[in-house]
């Protein structure tokens, strides 16, 4: 019997319009992203599996910010096809990135984003003599798991991604679907092992955007807002938290994620109004936008309306109502 029939694995390829949707077709990790750009996002997310080993193809329509962790035992490498921002790091296109256990991640990313996960346990990364383990991952200085990678093995890794978009008919994944995607995740792990058995590329070494003092700033500041019960804080809230003046959260902000806290403190709490609007698809208990509004604490409905359909090119109306009829269908 062919050993193939006893593996895990699995094929997808999916548009999502809310982040809800991404966050349950995750293996191995989970993310916590708010859209800043304006406009209606789409993130296209192919995802093949095989045994041990996870490809990801994700790209976002639109500029978003994230906090992600991921499940001991394994690795994420993410080869940023486009520019990225990361733990206080401005990472260049082709640059690949080790994200592990118990550290957080935080990102920065533009618009059309793209990028390629390799998702792998550790017992798949000692057997190709990868580095870093998830075992020794937070005890890696974190410019050790960060790579530019040459010009070659970026186009390589690209032409693997549209193996993924390809779309895989379900009578052929019943027949050969195994034997393909062995050799497709087979051929993710030669890269990966390709790309830590080269030298580093010289004059690509990513630097650091805001200055690591910059960067913990952002992270004390946001991780309050997280912990926060409150859906509305001040902006004098947020660096008294952090320690600093509001100027000098101001700087900090605009120069890692691109806004000011304001407009970072508006945009999370649009993000919460809309994950809630997009999750009524299937609830019984119907809600209206009055009560998505007030529960974010915007009081002036048709001020809520206007900011929300700045940020997401609709009214919150009509997310509901494409909501419910998507789940009537």
């Amino acid at each position: 019997m062919d050993f193939r029939e006893h593996v895990r694995f699995n094929a997808a390829s999916t548009t999502f319009h809310s982040f809800d949707e991404l966050r349950q077709n995750l293996i191995g990790w989970d993310t916590d992203p708010v859209q800043l750009g304006t406009g209606t996002l789409t993130t296209r997310f192919d995802q093949l599996q095989f045994g041990n080993t996870v490809l990801y193809r994700l790209r976002n329509s639109k500029a978003l910010t994230d906090r992600s962790g991921h499940r001991h035992g394994e690795l994420a490498y993410v080869i940023c096809f486009t520019w990225k921002k990361w733990c206080g790091f401005e990472l260049p296109p082709g640059t690949i990135v080790i994200k592990g256990p118990v550290r957080e991640h935080r990102s920065v990313m533009g618009d059309d984003w793209e990028s390629l996960t390799i998702h792998v346990t550790d017992d798949v990364a000692d057997e190709l003599g990868l580095p870093i383990l998830s075992t020794n991952y937070m005890q890696t200085p974190i410019e050790q798991c960060v790579r530019a990678l040459p010009d070659f093995l970026v186009a390589e890794f690209k032409s693997l991604t549209r193996v993924l978009m390809v779309p895989f008919d379900q009578e052929y994944s019943a027949s050969n679907g195994r034997e393909w995607a062995q050799s497709t995740c087979d051929r993710a792990l030669q890269l990966l092992l390709r790309a830590y058995q080269l030298p580093p590329e010289a004059g690509v070494t990513p630097t650091v955007t805001s200055g690591i003092t910059g960067y913990d700033l952002i992270v004390s500041a946001l991780g309050y807002f997280e912990r926060s019960e409150a859906s509305k804080i001040s902006v004098a809230e947020l660096s008294d938290a952090a320690g600093v003046t509001a100027r000098s959260l101001n700087n900090a902000f605009r120069r890692y994620l691109g806004v000011s806290p304001n407009q970072y403190i508006l945009a999370r709490r649009l993000n919460s109004a809309r994950e809630v609007l997009l999750s009524n698809a299937h609830s019984t208990d119907l809600i209206d936008v009055t009560t998505v509004a007030l529960s974010q604490d915007f009081y002036h409905l048709s001020r809520f309306a206007q900011h929300y359909r700045r940020l997401f090119g609709e009214l919150p109306s009509e997310t509901l109502c494409r909501t419910r009829s998507a789940g009537l269908a």
